[in-house]
């Protein structure tokens, strides 16, 4: 099974679970699977859980492949917080969980930092990053794109969108364009800015490609 044909797996397994109607889109899960696998991150810390849909998909990806992460996230949400446990099984046990990110240790820094929900403290996160991290967000989240652009000045930012539509086993619209991911290179190494780039080039040709589609 290839990475594309995992996160397919994987988000049209959540697609069957309890309160699936505001997971992550498949396309930005594929994503961030990629970017994992990619830069080898070893720490991961997601703000906003949800019901587990991209740090259950991590850990068993991880577990899949043979390498190890360290995964902690946030949340607070009551209903999310009695269906992580069920979603992720097992794995629950590779989790740690918190109710924000105040709430996390100020000596651990992450190398991938994925914004999934609304965090009142997610200023505090520049202090949380190592130097050449990556923050993604997803969805439409421009209040959270703004708290990012202002805490990291220097950053590079892309928007990365798919060209596929949501299928009739999705929770999201049939129909519609799956949903898009923001990367955020916080301090671009060199491969993060050739990768910057790229993501920009391609961007910018599917905007033109989506017209006729």
């Amino acid at each position: 099974m290839n990475l594309k044909q995992f996160a397919h797996s994987e988000y049209k397994q959540y697609c069957k679970a309890e309160g699936s109607q505001h997971i992550v889109s498949e396309f930005a899960l594929f994503h961030i699977l990629n970017l994992v696998k990619k830069y080898g991150f070893k720490r991961i810390l997601e703000v906003g859980v949800g019901i587990g849909t991209i740090s259950g998909s991590l850990i068993k990806f991880s577990k899949e492949k043979g390498f190890d992460i360290e995964f902690i996230g946030t949340e607070a949400n009551d209903f999310c917080l009695s269906q992580i446990p069920k979603n992720l099984g097992e794995n629950f046990s590779k989790m740690n969980l918190y109710p924000e990110v105040s709430a996390l240790s100020s000596k651990k820094k992450y190398d991938l930092i994925i914004v999934d929900g609304s965090e009142q403290n997610l200023k505090e996160i520049k202090r949380k990053m190592v130097p050449g991290g990556i923050v993604v967000i997803e969805g439409d989240r421009k209040d959270q794109v703004e708290i990012i652009k202002q805490i990291f000045p220097k950053l590079k930012y892309a928007h990365l969108i798919s060209l596929n539509k949501n299928g009739e086993y999705s929770v999201k619209k049939s129909g519609d364009f799956q949903g898009g991911l923001k990367v955020i290179f916080t301090s671009p190494t060199g491969k993060q800015f050739l990768h910057w780039i790229r993501i920009r080039a391609s961007t910018a040709a599917r905007f033109q490609i989506r017209k006729f589609l």
